[in-house]
């Protein structure tokens, strides 16, 4: 129960949350090195987690030819294992209240990329199986690169920066948003129905308008780690 618990904070309660699956792998290794576990290998997984440009299963398959440390051929292992089960879920979660609509009014005068840490099969058959995947432009796993790498990328395809709105609902995403000089608008957790209807309803009329400046950001931002510290 404590390990699951920890596992949680990494994934969902803390300010990591939503972190990619091999960075959170390092940190819950790390939180058990600490309670008096030995993770042999740990350091040289933290390093290429550090180094390498992409966080995906190919890359570490492409670390595993280079290296003989068994903890790669472990973490390949479970992220495939991660992989399959989400497979087998009974059912996939449906998106959250006004999600579609939101989505559907942006998608009539903006284009929509999705950017994920998840893996590529697990966005593909998330966004499918929740009839959004018709509002986006392009899917940005894992594979492509990180969040930061991402949003770079996607201001460099001759966007305005002042123009770009990135929305996510952890501490990694208003980092990626902050690091690529974009705006960012946050999903509260646990009011993420309110979030979508303010989105719709208030924040992209003024992101269109031009009137998205630091001030009201600001007062978008406090109120989001406001709302993390109270989880």
């Amino acid at each position: 129960m404590i390990l699951w618990s920890v596992w949680n904070d990494i994934n969902l309660y803390t300010h990591t949350r939503g972190i990619n699956r091999f960075l959170g792998l390092v940190l819950f290794l790390e939180q058990m090195e600490s309670r008096g576990h030995t993770v042999p290998g740990l350091t040289q997984l933290k390093r290429w987690t550090v180094t390498s440009p992409t966080l995906s299963n190919q890359s570490l398959q492409d670390r595993i030819s280079d290296t003989s440390e068994p903890i790669f051929q472990k973490a390949l292992h479970w992220s495939i294992e991660v992989n399959q089960r989400i497979k087998e879920l009974p059912s996939m979660p449906l998106p959250f209240e006004g999600v579609e609509e939101c989505l559907t009014q942006i998608s009539r005068s903006a284009d929509i990329a999705v950017v994920s840490s998840a893996n590529s099969d697990a966005l593909e058959a998330e966004w499918t199986h929740a009839g959004l995947k018709q509002y986006a432009r392009i899917l940005m796993s894992q594979s492509y690169g990180t969040k930061d790498f991402c949003l770079k990328a996607l201001s460099e395809y001759g966007y305005e920066r002042r123009r770009i709105l990135m929305v996510g609902d952890s501490p990694g995403d208003l980092t990626a948003a902050e690091n690529a000089r974009i705006l960012f608008y946050p999903i509260l957790t646990g009011h993420e129905a309110d979030s979508w209807k303010r989105l719709k309803m208030e924040s992209f009329p003024i992101l269109k308008a031009g009137n998205y400046d630091a001030a009201y950001q600001k007062q978008l931002i406090d109120l989001f780690k406001t709302n993390l510290r109270k989880r």
